[in-house]
């Protein structure tokens, strides 16, 4: 699980994608005996994903407080009732028998959380499980199940686990371009069930075996699982496998050319200097090592030497400050629990990390296309050269922290959440917040940016970084895909998405082109929907008042810990967040406010993360349901020669001063002016502009105001319009304060420059006297009435013919 790079040699495809439902369709109100059940259901399949039961509060006693073990008993059999009475709905084909219990959690609150992993005839379904939640009174009040259908009769394979085996070492020899020796990790047959992985309609569910290889151990560059089909023998599914406190930082480049990775190894190149560091090891300083490290990327030859990092020792300290940092957000002792990364069979205790990793891979996730990764099969976190930042390093511990989660363990091991489409996705959202918790708390501040003051490989500096939560589309790269992208010099640009219907997301069960369905690119998605949840503003329309860190903390950790399923997609994140946070505000040692609960779900609805389908190009963008319209009452004005009050007006000579009032408007908002050409163009279907992208824009041509507490604004351009040389059409753009313009939510007015007309109605005044009208010269459009007559008067020295008021006769 890594860092995704700045270039890769993954080929894309173009992504297929589904047509928008309305996510009305999808609850129904089903009833049990004991209490009404709310059923959220897939839109492809009609899979029952989430049933919330309706339960009544159970009335406080002084009842004597059960031992934990004695909890879990009744928890287990209160949990395989409900699934009995249940497995129909929830897609369980026979007996429930067919799940089994790798563990039981009782939170803080007393709550009992309870995941079965669906098996088939003895084997492992991937993906497939069921969760049965209870409060601390013994009612069930939630309950998840992704389970596949469609089983085969038939499980003993005709393949040879030998053959499957050949097969996937072969294939991985193929896509690592021979550049690695290959050993084979593990073999088991399973039950894959590809649609239900892929979020299909249809089942296509296989007997495969499961086969996972990789390179040198501790060392790894590469890793796959492979999905060898049990009949056929084709490689039918395959996804990347790469992703304490007793530290042992490695160093791979203890000599030039030679990238073994070392530990306390006291080189005779270097006489005197040791490299890598084991607990309790001094620091080693600065790298001797005057090799370099050269390659070649998008055309250009670069070339850095070792000598002077401190990778070793940056790397060792950011560790020990992480695991500190875990044991008081999470209260407990290193990711696996067992004060270490390490999973088994490897040392648990152990927190083990590779730095100065450089031996480039075809794979497009080794150095140097890389910054970072984590090895979920061994619990060995590896850093390429000169990316040893704290952000880089909890975004990695972040990998390992979700790999030990307790529920995704099966005896002594850990087998994580699924790396793959909307899944793979969360982790790496999750991962990325991470990363800002350590680099906050190592550093004292974040900037919302992963890979911070890391070395960028194409430009020689320390600019390195990957992806923007705060703005997703200003991230400087992305893995490629079907996407067009720009090379300019030494880099790349790729577009990274901030909403679900935005032209850069590519739906997870579309056409696999590399990055296992996304998982990097839509990651930004969920990250920003996380940003804008803590530090509040106006996204898409919605206003969101800030929760801060410590809160996101607690909610997406609870909801990582009790909810999220192996293969959890972004709309069940959505409700399983929402539940995190209502038991977060029951919690009488949080006691998180219920208005949190409502601005982290504003935050999500902002990015759409509430629509169960993924859209195609022809969907209609729906607005989000929080979103407000800012401004509904504005308009244009100009001052008037008769007594300088304004006067509505859409036309202006260039020069000519604009004021922009309106009333009944949100109170107390942000108001943002921009005046732009009409070869802006708005497109339908709300989909949202990014208004500060315009060269005029960015110029003199944006004012921001507010609204009172009335919701009346008045703003004025003293001369906004002086360098438009154009006489042409323009938009003025009225919106939330967010630089996007949104049906939705902001309003447009058109306007146009024009010098003056004799005749048309307007009286303008603009930059050029000789052809400004006035009441002489124009008495059409600029004629007197009633007590005002027209007379030359000296308006700051220069004389004009104006309005002026002549007062009555009096009578004696």
């Amino acid at each position: 699980m890594e860092l995704r790079p700045r270039f890769s040699r993954l080929a894309g495809r173009t992504a297929v994608f589904l047509a928008l439902a309305s996510l009305a369709l999808f609850c129904f109100a089903e009833f049990s005996v004991a209490a009404p059940i709310e059923t959220i259901r897939d839109p492809n399949s009609g899979r029952v994903l989430m049933m919330k039961i309706k339960v009544r509060r159970a009335k406080k006693t002084a009842a004597k407080k059960s031992k934990p073990v004695e909890v879990k008993r009744i928890a287990k059999r209160t949990a395989r009732k409900f699934i009995g009475r249940h497995r129909q709905l929830m897609g369980i084909e026979g007996s429930a028998d067919q799940l089994d219990l790798p563990n039981t959690e009782i939170d803080e609150l007393g709550f009992s959380h309870l995941r079965f992993r669906q098996k088939h005839k003895g084997l492992p379904v991937v993906g497939g499980e069921v969760a049965v939640h209870i409060n601390s009174s013994g009612q069930v009040y939630l309950a998840d199940s992704k389970t596949a259908t469609d089983l085969p009769a038939e499980i003993l394979p005709s393949i040879l686990q030998s053959q499957a085996i050949a097969t996937a070492m072969a294939r991985a020899d193929q896509d690592a371009e021979h550049a690695y020796t290959m050993y084979q990790r593990s073999a088991q047959l399973v039950i894959l069930p590809i649609g239900l992985l892929l979020e299909k309609a249809e089942a296509d569910t296989h007997v495969a075996w499961e086969v996972i290889v990789g390179d040198l151990p501790k060392q790894e560059r590469f890793a796959m699982k492979y999905y060898i089909d049990a009949f056929s023998g084709e490689v039918i599914y395959s996804m990347y496998n790469i992703m304490t406190l007793d530290r042992r930082v490695s160093d791979c480049a203890a000599a030039p050319n030679d990238w073994t990775c070392r530990l306390d190894y006291a080189s005779p190149t270097y006489p005197g200097y040791t490299f890598g560091r084991s607990e309790s090891s001094p620091a080693r300083g600065a790298s001797p090592n005057t090799g370099n490290f050269s390659f070649t990327a998008l055309g250009n030859n670069y070339s850095y030497t070792y000598n002077g990092n401190t990778e070793v020792d940056k790397i060792f300290s950011h560790l020990g400050s992480i695991q500190t940092l875990v044991a008081s957000s999470f209260g407990i002792e290193g990711a696996n629990s067992q004060s270490g990364t390490g999973c088994y069979p490897y040392d648990q205790h152990l927190t083990t990390a590779s730095v100065n990793q450089d031996l480039g891979g075809p794979t497009g996730f080794v150095c140097p296309d890389s910054s970072a990764s984590f090895s979920p099969s061994t619990g060995n976190m590896n850093f390429c050269m000169r990316q040893a930042v704290p952000d880089i390093a909890g975004h990695e511990y972040g990998h390992a922290l979700l790999q030990h989660l307790g529920r995704f363990k099966s005896g002594s091991w850990s087998f994580g959440p699924t790396y793959d489409g909307q899944s793979g996705s969360l982790q790496e959202a999750f991962s990325d917040f991470f990363g800002e918790l350590t680099e906050k708390y190592i550093t004292g501040s974040n900037d919302w940016r992963i890979g911070t003051n890391s070395f960028n490989w194409y430009t020689g500096q320390y600019d390195g970084t990957a992806r923007y939560m705060d703005a997703p589309s200003a991230s400087p790269w992305a893995p490629p895909d079907s996407f067009s992208y720009n090379c300019s010099g030494n880099t790349c640009y790729y577009p990274y998405p901030s909403r679900y219907f935005s032209a850069a997301h590519t739906c997870a069960n579309g056409p696999n082109y590399g990055d296992n369905h996304g998982i990097h690119r839509n990651s930004t998605i969920f990250s920003h929907a996380i940003y804008r949840a803590i530090v509040g503003g106006n996204e898409y329309g919605c206003d969101i008042q800030p929760i801060g860190m410590d809160a996101a903390r607690q909610i997406f950790w609870r909801a990582w810990r009790d909810y999220f399923a192996s293969t959890e997609t972004f709309f069940q994140a959505y409700n399983h967040i929402q539940q995190a946070c209502a038991d977060l505000v029951q919690s009488p040692e949080v006691q998180l406010p219920a208005s949190y609960c409502d601005q982290i779900k504003r935050a999500m609805q902002a990015v759409q993360l509430d629509y169960p389908l993924c859209p195609s190009p022809a969907s209609v963008e729906p607005a989000p349901v929080c979103a407000v319209r800012h401004v509904t009452s504005a308009g244009t004005f100009k001052p008037n020669f008769v007594n300088g009050l304004p006067y509505p007006s859409t036309r202006f000579a260039p020069g000519e001063t604009m004021i922009v009032k309106g009333c009944n408007n949100m109170p107390n908002a942000t108001v943002r002016l921009s005046i732009i050409p009409n070869s802006f163009t708005f497109f339908t279907n709300n989909v949202p502009q990014t208004i500060n992208a315009n060269a005029w824009a960015n110029s003199n041509y944006t004012m921001v105001g507010s609204t009172d507490p009335n919701g009346c604004f008045n703003m004025t351009f003293p001369n906004p319009l002086s360098t438009y040389q154009s006489y042409s059409d323009y938009y003025l753009v009225i919106d939330g304060g967010d630089a996007v313009y949104e049906s939705y939510s902001d309003m447009y007015i058109n306007i146009r420059i024009a010098l003056p007309l004799g005749g048309d109605g307007y009286c303008q005044v603009g930059q050029f006297t000789s052809s400004n009208e006035d009441c002489a010269n124009s008495p059409i459009d600029c004629g007197c009435s009633g007590p005002y007559t027209c007379q030359s008067v000296n308006q700051n020295g220069v004389p004009r013919n104006m309005c002026v008021y002549t007062s009555a006769p009096t009578s004696s």
